[in-house]
């Protein structure tokens, strides 16, 4: 049992990670609610990009899991899905673990279910199990919650308080069909990734999950991105302003789903990216290009993550992670440079998307 737990508990914090308010527990049990013709239209995005999926990957089935109120029926036919013997394909880890790790997998998607949180996660289909196909991606989305409309779309993913959010012009606004598009193609990335054979490594490190946290959401981030730019081109409100909403996450107390540098990247690498194969192809080579390309590893994460406690706390945000860290860099002298960039760089998203001057505290 304390192992269950504890695995649980490294599910919870480390990811796939998904977009959002995830954990906004005191509003999440209030549903967003949408007209039948808008449930509609939006059911019919999530089916054209599941099948999408389903043409290109013929040894995974993709399957949505939403509405609080059937977590235990969408449970049961998981199980049903899986059968017997399923694995979890998303950690590394013992076969002696497995079993552990399928149940607190499922608790987890569970949660996601409760709260409306978007996911994913990526199985093993076991002996007489029901699913058509090897593989099991199975995705969290409460589409009206994140796309009801354009300023749900953006109140969603920026995550500011009610009072903050009323500032933002509506011409900032995320396109709630875009989105709603991006953040499927962001959730499957992560199925995706654990399909090509990197399933997230083991570790005892203290902060390992968060690192891994937004080594993979850089990636997620930038496959999403890429997704939505070889679609609809670059010139687009909806790039723009996304970028502008990560480039805001410090604000939000989420400084591993700060990813604007990675973001902005992924244009610049499609833009020098010889025009061949697949539109899904490229991207996920640009994905896997720009984490690499700012994944400096486990200690750089560690001097990053202090860099961002410095910044959030001059934003006035809390953190307690921070000072935890330093403690496990030994002989490190922090760079204010890093903090005054971390700074700067949100200072401008914000004036981008809201119009005004960012008040930062010494």
């Amino acid at each position: 049992m304390r192992l269950s737990i504890y695995l649980f508990g490294l599910l919870l914090a480390m990811g796939p990670a998904w977009t959002g308010q995830a954990w906004a527990l005191d509003t999440a049990t209030s549903p967003t609610s949408c007209t039948p013709a808008r449930q509609q239209a939006l059911s019919a995005i999530v089916d054209r990009k599941l099948e999408f999926y389903r043409d290109r990957f013929p040894e995974i089935e993709f399957v949505l899991l939403s509405g609080r109120e059937q977590r235990e029926q969408g449970i049961v036919e998981l199980l049903w899905l899986l059968g017997d013997g399923a694995a979890n394909l998303d950690y590394e880890h013992p076969p002696e673990l497995r079993a552990d790790l399928l149940q607190v997998s499922l608790a987890r998607i569970a949660v996601l279910m409760r709260y409306g949180a978007s996911s994913s996660a990526l199985f093993r289909v076991g002996t007489n199990g029901q699913a058509q196909r090897a593989q099991l991606c199975v995705l969290t989305l409460d589409a009206c919650t994140i796309a009801r409309d354009n300023r749900q779309a953006a109140f969603y993913m920026l995550d500011f308080p009610e009072q903050e959010f009323a500032r933002m012009p509506e011409s900032q606004y995320l396109d709630a069909d875009l989105h709603l598009e991006y953040v499927i193609d962001h959730e499957i990335h992560h199925c995706l990734q654990a399909h090509r054979g990197e399933p997230i490594p083991m570790s005892t490190r203290e902060f390992w999950p968060g690192y891994i946290q937004r080594r993979n959401e850089m990636s997620a981030d930038a496959y999403g991105l890429a997704m939505h730019i070889l679609k609809y081109g670059t010139d687009s409100q909806y790039v723009r302003t996304l970028i502008a909403v990560r480039g805001l996450s410090l604000m939000a107390g989420d400084p591993d789903h700060y990813t604007p540098l990675s973001m902005g990247a992924t244009l610049e690498n499609l833009c020098q990216q010889v025009d061949s194969g697949s539109a899904l192809e490229r991207a996920l080579a640009v994905a896997t290009t720009v984490r690499d390309t700012f994944d400096r590893g486990y200690e750089d994460y560690l001097k990053y993550r202090y860099a961002a406690y410095l910044a959030m706390r001059r934003l006035g945000v809390e953190d307690d992670v921070g000072p935890s860290v330093l403690a496990r860099l030994p002989g490190y002298q922090p760079d204010p440079a890093r903090v005054d960039k971390l700074l700067h760089d949100t200072s401008v998203h914000y004036q981008l998307l809201f119009g005004g001057p960012l008040t930062v505290g010494q």
